[in-house]
């Protein structure tokens, strides 16, 4: 089995993945739609992609459109109009992720139930596999008729929940050291050890993301090969829950 290398690192690292790593290989080997849910911020991108390339689907496109984010009309987005590809065709024989579920209209819950119900890979030419993703709650909203109950039995049958960054703070040094990995092209650029106990200190409200943003922020300020703390945000370096480290990082 052929992963990058980075993503490998953490596999072997990451709680929130080696916990959920049975479903996780479960989702890749079938073509079911895969609901990946939990807060705002959580590494539901990460798990889309790692979905991907442990799959057979893994030489062909991965898409991922955020629909909290997205323009324009979501049903001319993914089948497309007047001559114009969508992204169920471009990522046709691949993987297309849908993200941020909860904020579809109802016409859009809809035509997406209708699509999931109706595609049956491989018998449509090009079909492409559907993993979503949705703020932890959706079941709730479902039961109380604020989103389609319909689609979410679609969706629902393979369900991978994230738990929020703050209630495993042993992922920060995994995750920093993937995200440090793609930051820099050609520059090897790591944690110093007197960083890392500040951002365990901090409780990480936007999750994985907000972490990705505060690193490729820091090894912008950082000279040398390690971030150290004054190059983490003043909001970081003062942040007072000094608890002990689940372990020593090895670097």
């Amino acid at each position: 089995m052929i992963v990058a290398a980075a993503f490998d690192q953490l596999l072997q690292g990451s709680r929130l993945i080696r916990e959920n790593f049975p479903l996780i290989l479960k989702a890749s080997a079938c073509s079911s739609p895969v609901l990946l849910s939990g807060e705002e911020g959580t590494e539901r991108d990460l798990l889309a992609r790692l979905i991907h390339l442990l799959s057979p689907r893994s030489p062909r496109p991965f898409l991922y459109f955020d629909r909290s984010r997205g323009r324009g009309d979501f049903v001319d987005s993914l089948a497309g109009s007047a001559g114009r590809p969508g992204l169920m065709e471009w990522a046709a024989k691949g993987t297309l992720f849908l993200d941020a579920i909860e904020d579809l209209e109802p016409r859009e819950q809809v035509f997406l139930k209708t699509l999931i119900e109706n595609i049956r890979p491989p018998s449509l030419p090009g079909s492409c596999r559907i993993i979503l993703g949705a703020d932890e709650g959706l079941n709730r909203r479902a039961e109380k008729g604020a989103f389609n109950p319909g689609l979410y039995y679609a969706i629902a049958a393979l369900e991978i929940a994230l738990t929020p960054l703050r209630q495993r703070k042993e992922d920060i040094v995994p995750l920093s050291r993937f995200i440090l990995a793609g930051e820099r092209e050609g520059r090897k650029i790591a944690l110093s050890l007197g960083a890392v106990p500040h951002l365990f200190a901090y409780d990480w409200p936007g999750n994985y993301r907000e972490l990705r943003i505060v690193l490729a922020q820091a090894a912008e300020r950082a000279r040398g090969q390690r971030i150290r703390v004054g190059d983490l945000p003043e909001f970081i370096r003062s942040a007072q829950d000094w608890s002990p480290l689940p372990f020593v990082p090895s670097r």
